[in-house]
């Protein structure tokens, strides 16, 4: 089930669901709900663990991002508590694209979804079944930039890869903890090419990436 709180806007290229263009004071505006939401519970030290990447991660996201400017679609598959999806879904808005993030249930606290933006779009089922259609759909858009950080990585790389056009880029969190080279494979024999894992290594990142010939 699609959800992005109730809101329904004029229709933009590049993307199947119907979203206005953000002014520069909305952006504004949802970026300090972000620092607030994000930095202000880190300050506090009430964070815990839902921020689910670390500083290298999102430096390594943000490198891919900029070294590919045409990407415009993203997809993640694992919303959690959704505070990446925040940082996702502003990189997205500021591309003219959208994001649409993937979970089982809908974890994300108030602050976030005070901080959603219009682009911003949560499937809530599962991925296997309920949810597949619409992430396969969504995946296969060109331009598009796949971030795999569910609870089954190999499985859902396995799935959706092949979703991918040629130009779009697929990222994998946790690596050689939750998904590692042998889970990969599938990768070398439809003409992946891995792009910056030098860069992922000296960030200390978890995050590897691999754009579709």
């Amino acid at each position: 089930m699609q959800n992005n709180d109730g809101y329904n806007g004029a229709s933009f290229v590049g993307h199947p669901y119907s979203t206005p263009l953000a002014t520069k004071d909305v952006l504004h505006k949802n970026s300090m709900l972000y620092r607030r939401s994000v930095l202000g519970h880190v300050d506090e030290g009430g964070m815990g663990d839902r921020i689910g990447v670390g500083h290298g991660d999102l430096l390594m996201l943000e490198l891919v991002l900029a070294t590919n400017p045409a990407i415009s679609n993203l997809v993640e598959l694992g919303t959690w508590y959704g505070y990446t999806s925040l940082y996702l879904g502003m990189a997205a808005r500021l591309r003219g694209g959208a994001l649409s993030t993937f979970d089982i249930v809908d974890l994300r606290p108030d602050d976030v979804k005070a901080a959603w933006l219009p682009e911003m779009f949560f499937f809530g089922g599962d991925l296997f079944s309920e949810t597949f259609k619409d992430a396969s759909d969504l995946a296969s858009l060109p331009n598009t930039f796949l971030f795999v950080d569910n609870g089954d990585k190999p499985h859902e790389l396995a799935l959706f890869h092949s979703c991918l056009k040629p130009g779009s880029i697929v990222a994998v969190h946790d690596w050689e903890d939750e998904i590692g080279p042998a889970d990969v494979s599938c990768l070398k024999t439809e003409a992946f090419e891995p792009i910056l894992h030098d860069a992922a290594r000296l960030l200390h990142s978890s995050v590897r990436a691999w754009r579709k010939r």
